[in-house]
C-alpha cells in the first residue's frame, strides 16, 4: 500500500529538488512555494504528495480516473498496457500520468514500481483553483512542451521501426529470391539426372 511521507513534503530541500522537473521547470522558487504552501494550509496536502511504493505496487490503475500526475523521485516504474510493458521512466524527474490527468480522461495504462521508490506527485485540479494565472500558465506551457516532446519521440521511434521494417523486408526478399534460384537449380539437376536415367 501506497505510504505518503508527509514529514518531508514542504521542506526547502524539496522544493529545490522538483523545481528542476520538466513542467515545473518555468516557475521560480518563490512561484513553487506559493503551490505549497497552497496545499499545505488550503488542501491540508491533499494536492501534492510525496509517496512511497513498495515493489509490484501500482502507482496507477489502467481504466480508472484521477488528476494526479507523478515525477521519479526514486525508482523504476514500469508502464503496461494489459499484461504488456510499453516503457518505464528511472530518472529522477521523469513525469508519467499527465496526459490523462491534463485531458480528464481515464487512464489509458497501468504504472507499476519495479521495485522500491518514491514519487513526488501533484493533482492537476489545483490550476482550476489557483488564483495566480502565471504559475497556472506556466505549468499548462510546461506540459504541452513535455506532450510535444514525447510525440516527437513517439514519430522518431515510428519512423525507426518503419525503417526497421523495411530494412527486414529486403532481407525477406532478397531471401525468397536466394531460395527461388536453388529451386530452379534443383530442377535443372532433377531434369538432367531424369534424362541420364532415360538413356541408360
Amino acid at each position: 500500500m501506497p505510504v505518503e511521507i508527509q514529514s518531508e513534503l514542504f521542506k526547502q530541500k524539496t522544493i529545490e529538488l522538483i523545481h528542476k522537473f520538466k513542467i515545473l521547470r518555468d516557475l521560480s522558487m518563490d512561484e513553487l512555494a506559493i503551490i505549497m504552501e497552497t496545499a499545505k494550509n488550503k488542501y491540508k496536502s491533499n494536492i501534492v504528495k510525496l509517496i512511497q511504493y513498495e515493489p509490484g505496487e501500482a502507482v496507477i490503475h489502467e481504466g480508472e480516473y484521477d488528476s494526479w500526475i507523478f515525477w521519479v523521485l526514486r525508482g523504476t516504474y514500469l508502464v503496461k498496457k494489459g499484461d504488456v510493458v510499453i516503457t518505464g521512466f528511472d530518472t529522477p524527474g521523469d513525469v508519467f500520468g499527465e496526459m490523462s490527468a491534463l485531458e480528464v480522461d481515464t487512464r489509458s495504462a497501468t504504472v507499476i514500481s519495479e521495485g522500491a521508490g518514491v514519487c513526488f506527485s501533484m493533482d492537476l485540479s489545483i490550476l482550476n483553483n489557483l488564483k495566480n494565472d502565471t504559475i497556472r500558465l506556466k505549468i499548462q506551457n510546461g506540459i504541452q512542451r513535455l506532450k510535444s516532446e514525447r510525440l516527437t519521440l513517439t514519430t522518431e521511434k515510428l519512423v525507426a521501426q518503419k525503417q526497421k521494417i523495411a530494412e527486414q523486408q529486403k532481407e525477406i526478399l532478397q531471401e525468397k529470391k536466394y531460395l527461388e534460384e536453388k529451386r530452379r537449380e534443383l530442377e535443372k539437376r532433377e531434369k538432367a539426372l531424369a534424362e541420364k536415367e532415360k538413356k541408360t
